[in-house]
């Protein structure tokens, strides 16, 4: 819930400050050009109309996908291909996992054209392609520009030419990511999520299976001129060709890091995680150290491998409250309670206050008192929910493989990652019939018990099926009626 009030205060804050400028609220989640933005209006037409108009505009995004169908590269109006921007702009979606800009696949996303300022609030971006330029997604080429991107998404989008970099973001101004995921891009060259020459600021964010094809940095690349300051983040699964499977640093560059993981990041040669000239501000957790010079085992509170890779012990990326993916941390995980109470932040990367007394856990996920996400449970309904699945082989009951699919969705498989065998979804109808449902559909015959514990209330139920007859859908609209 921490989340959710934070982007109704934001959305307050920035509607009430715009001064000189006009809030547009598409409605139409096709592409088109109208003309105007009124009782018709696609998102085309309203950056089309914020561009014509002067001072910092603002677009409210409703929940739904709005696709950019309008192919053609390489004009600077908006008109075809990307949405190319002259002015000031902000845009609000409904949340990451709720409003959607999808690309196609036909051009890169935005296009800012001088010195503007886009923000992107609490939307996902997807499926761009910038073709033989850098930027995937989104483009900033002058020096005084700025790209914010905060509780939002980038996937799936990419420069792939040779020279390309940046596979979600390419700027030469100021970019800064605030409680954001950046997840399989790819950049041709360098800077598989992200590229940039100038400021760049990382904070509460995780980068993921992002890709640098040909050269450096599968995560982020921090050209010559650039400056990076990355804290609470964890950067994991990333993969460059050459060096600095995560972050790459350019000789001439500067980056201080803080209180953030950067672990199981590969290169084709097995280089480290991160490469060049890092200055730590302490409380690190690095899987294989020796390419960040500044970053050094038992000093400032840093936890580093070496030869024998230091696993930081991660769940799988998920949906885990918030509306952006994350990595949970395990039990197991060293970097739980490892950051000291002064160099914490507030809140982690869903919006969960962070640890208090004695510290709190590198990274963008901070382990709570309530549900932690892992190999064998679902956390539903923003960790309300914990629910785990055990199988019989046997006289033996086997935990299940647990994934969280979405907010209120998971699924578990027993023998294969691709074979799911039992679907939970939990449903939230505090507001509307004072209670809550737990949904269960299975294909598989095995013997299972599902447990399901709300930890608002502390009610909890064990379904159990016997080993025979095909599994029996479970509707259970009545066992969590109470709410918090």
């Amino acid at each position: 819930m921490a989340l959710r009030c934070i982007l109704f205060l934001s959305l307050f804050v920035l509607l009430a400050g715009v001064a000189h400028g006009t809030v547009w609220t598409p409605t139409d989640t096709a592409d088109g050009i109208s003309g105007r933005c009124g009782a018709d209006c696609t998102l085309r037409d309203a950056v089309r109309a914020a561009n014509r108009r002067p001072g910092a505009d603002v677009v409210v995004l409703g929940e739904g996908t709005y696709f950019l169908t309008l192919g053609g590269r390489g004009e600077d109006q908006a008109a075809t291909g990307d949405l190319d921007l002259s002015d000031d702009l902000t845009i609000i979606g409904a949340g990451a996992d709720r409003t959607r800009i999808d690309g196609r696949g036909l051009d890169r996303l935005f296009d800012l054209r001088g010195a503007v300022r886009l923000e992107l609030v609490a939307v996902r971006l997807e499926n761009g392609d910038s073709g033989s330029h850098s930027g995937g997604a989104v483009r900033a080429l002058d020096n005084d520009s700025t790209v914010v991107l905060d509780r939002s998404v980038i996937a799936d989008s990419q420069a792939l030419a040779d020279h390309a970099l940046g596979g979600a973001i390419y700027s030469q101004g100021a970019v800064e990511i605030t409680y954001s995921s950046l997840i399989r891009n790819q950049a041709g060259s360098s800077g598989g999520a992200v590229a940039g020459s100038g400021s760049l600021q990382v904070a509460g964010s995780t980068f993921s299976e992002n890709n640098a094809e040909y050269e450096y940095g599968g995560g982020l690349y921090v050209a010559s001129g650039g400056d990076l300051d990355l804290r609470h983040s964890t950067l994991h699964a990333n993969r460059a060709m050459k060096v600095g499977g995560g972050v790459y640093v350019h000789g001439l560059a500067s980056a201080r890091v803080q209180a953030s993981i950067l672990a199981r990041n590969l290169t084709w040669a097995g280089g480290t995680d991160c490469y060049g000239q890092v200055e730590s501000a302490g409380f690190n957790l690095v899987g294989q150290g020796g390419g960040c010079q500044g970053v050094v085992a038992g000093v400032a509170g840093d936890l580093v491998g070496g030869a024998t890779i230091l696993e930081p012990e991660l769940g799988p990326l998920a949906l885990n409250g918030g509306g952006t993916p994350t990595h949970s941390l395990l039990p197991s995980s060293p970097a739980r309670d490892a950051v000291a109470a002064v160099a914490c932040a507030e809140m982690d990367q869903r919006g969960e206050r962070r640890g208090s007394g004695d510290g709190c856990d590198i990274g963008a996920f901070e382990v709570t008192g309530g549900c932690v996400p892992s190999a064998s449970t679902l956390c539903l309904l923003d960790g309300r929910f914990r629910v785990t699945l055990g199988w019989r082989e046997g006289t033996e009951l086997r935990s299940a493989q647990a994934v969280n699919w979405t907010a209120d969705t998971g699924y578990f498989w027993f023998f294969d990652g691709k074979n799911v065998e039992v679907v939970v979804k939990a449903i939230d109808g505090c507001s509307t019939v004072g209670g809550s449902w737990v949904f269960a559909s299975g294909l598989t015959n095995r013997g299972v018990e599902l447990t399901v514990e709300d930890l608002s209330t502390g009610r909890s139920r064990v379904y159990r099926q016997d080993e025979g007859p095909a599994f029996t859908a479970i509707q259970d609209t009545s066992t969590f009626d109470l709410c918090p």
